[in-house]
């Protein structure tokens, strides 16, 4: 098996991380919020242009700052060793119906720091058909299968709740039109989903009040998702059976109005600028709809454009003060409002 020394602090929190629907929707795993960064973390590093699954080795201290851990912090150690307990103690297990079910272990890992400041960790072999979306998802935005999260919102979230729903609100979630979504789900679907169909048999009203809300607002304050909270005043609470115990409930999931991106029109014939442009995005911004693009680095960033300014500081307050960020583009003669990684820029040839 290949071998790569990565360091997790490589981890881009604006690259795409994909996952399986299988997961999203069969399986059901209790990892903690910890854990279930460290995993897509390492999932979101894998080559999957290489053949081989690789195995990794990690360096400790570049776990401490992943998971946000200071130097002085005596617990970090046993924080990060819980994190891998967590995921080695709960498997990914999975059930579509009552003749199709089983579990995968996720991963092994081994720490020795009198041999080596680095985490070894393998990814068990039956685990690469539910978390990877294989060698073409590097290829194309969208694969049919899968869903696409960015770490910076999931990343977010203390509770384990949030951690559970968020990747299924984000396989909901319409990112062709922006629609509000409506999906249903019974209630003995969501409670098996988030390990609570025991610590929650008959209580629903209690579980809606502890579980599902306070995870619908932890989503809504730190992703760029909109969810409606669960209750009867939103009529997405419903008993459908013949007594009055709550049965179903249905979520509506929608985008955050300053996430939303629509396609420029494509080109003209024999239009080479318009060819050019042909992958040239709009997000809503201040209301108004801005001509964006993302690099990947700073240097190929230079070679499209002669005048770059970073929009901050004394620049983004001038774009701000004159009223319209699009009026000042054009005034400015600015093409696009262009992301690397964390940073913006306004870019014009």
């Amino acid at each position: 098996m290949k071998v790569r020394k990565y360091d997790i602090t490589k981890y881009h929190p604006e690259k795409d991380v994909i996952l399986a629907n299988e997961i999203i929707e069969n399986c059901r795993y209790s990892l903690s919020p910890e854990a279930f960064k460290i995993i897509m973390g390492l999932s979101q590093s894998i080559d999957y242009t290489n053949e081989l699954f690789p195995e990794f080795e990690v360096d400790i201290k570049a776990l401490f700052k992943f998971l946000k851990l200071d130097d002085k912090d005596g617990n970090r150690y046993e924080i990060v060793r819980h994190a891998f307990e967590n995921i080695l103690d709960n498997p990914l297990k999975y059930r579509v119906d009552q003749k199709n079910w089983g579990g995968v272990p996720w991963l092994s890992y081994m720490f020795n720091d009198k041999i080596s400041s680095r985490v070894r960790i393998s990814f068990h072999p039956d685990i690469a058909p539910f978390l990877l979306a294989f060698k073409k998802a590097t290829h194309k935005g969208f694969i049919e299968g899968y869903t696409k999260m960015l770490p910076k919102f999931y990343e977010r979230f203390e509770s384990k709740y949030a951690t559970y729903l968020y990747p299924l609100f984000k396989k909901w979630q319409d990112t062709d039109k922006w629609k509000t979504v409506e999906y249903k789900k019974t209630i003995e679907w969501l409670k098996e989903k988030t390990f609570t169909e025991k610590s929650y048999k008959t209580n629903t009203g209690d579980w809606i009040k502890r579980v599902i809300n306070p995870a619908i607002d932890e989503i809504n304050s730190k992703s760029e998702l909109d969810v409606i909270r669960i209750s009867r005043e939103n009529k997405n609470l419903l008993s459908e059976g013949m007594g009055k115990s709550y049965t179903h409930v249905i979520f509506f999931v929608s985008t955050k109005d300053e996430y939303i991106i629509t396609k420029a029109p494509g080109p003209k014939k024999g239009d080479d600028q318009g060819k050019k442009d042909l992958d040239l995005q709009f997000r809503v911004i201040y209301g108004e709809n801005i001509p964006v693009a993302e690099y990947t680095s700073f240097e190929e960033l230079l070679k499209d454009y002669s005048t770059i300014n970073e929009y901050s500081g004394v620049l983004k307050q001038s774009a701000l003060n004159s009223g319209s960020l699009l009026e000042f583009m054009k005034k400015n003669r600015y093409a696009k409002l262009v992301t690397v990684g964390t940073k913006k820029y306004l870019v014009k040839n």
